[in-house]
């Protein structure tokens, strides 16, 4: 779903699943429905979100079952972390912007690993944000921490601690939940038992 960007404009992030390539054919898109290119399916993104219903249908209709672009538009997480770069970083700083995004992309795919069950994915997703938010709050100090009274720097601090926390939560929580799914293997060795946790790689 479209960010909203400074001035209460509306902006679509460049990290968009793409809609479809310029005179290509989507197979996704619904019966009777003629292809759009990407700019104007923006535009029309933009429109609905805006309270347009007549962009919305077409929009609807476009997409058809692109489930993946639904499933983007969808996710409250990816709408939370345009709107943290929207508070850290200036609306014209789009490369940095979309570093940030890549930087995050590559986050999630580390932690969840080739085979991330749906509850490690959602915990891996709580992760990032909380990364993103923890280091954003410490960027946002560190830019100002010269002109902050006291009482600022001392909200500041809070924050960060704050963020730190929660970060570290969402951490051991993935991690327990790892340990919680590794079976336990016992080895009987003579007379002797010895029972072995293996602990699953992060």
């Amino acid at each position: 779903m479209p960010r909203l960007a400074h001035g209460g404009t509306q902006a679509v992030p460049s990290s968009t699943p793409s809609l479809r390539p310029t005179g290509s054919t989507d197979t996704t898109v619904a019966p009777g429905a003629s292809v759009l290119t990407t700019q104007e399916l923006h535009k029309l993104l933009l429109k609905a979100e805006q309270g347009n219903k007549q962009a919305f249908e077409t929009v609807c209709a476009q997409l058809g079952h692109a489930d993946r672009l639904w499933e983007w538009a969808g996710n409250m997480a990816t709408q939370v972390q345009e709107a943290l770069l929207g508070s850290f970083l200036s609306k014209d700083a789009l490369f940095s912007q979309e570093a940030q995004r890549r930087k995050c992309t590559a986050l999630t795919r580390e932690l969840e690993g080739e085979h991330p069950s749906p509850l490690e994915k959602l915990l891996v997703e709580r992760i990032v944000l909380c990364w993103l938010h923890l280091h954003g709050a410490e960027a946002l100090y560190a830019q100002h921490t010269g002109s902050l009274s006291i009482g600022q720097a001392t909200y500041h601090q809070h924050r960060i601690t704050a963020a730190h926390n929660r970060y570290l939560s969402a951490i051991r929580t993935l991690a327990q939940v790892r340990r919680l799914q590794t079976p336990n293997v016992q080895v009987n060795i003579a007379r002797e038992q010895v029972n072995v946790a293996a602990i699953a790689p992060a």
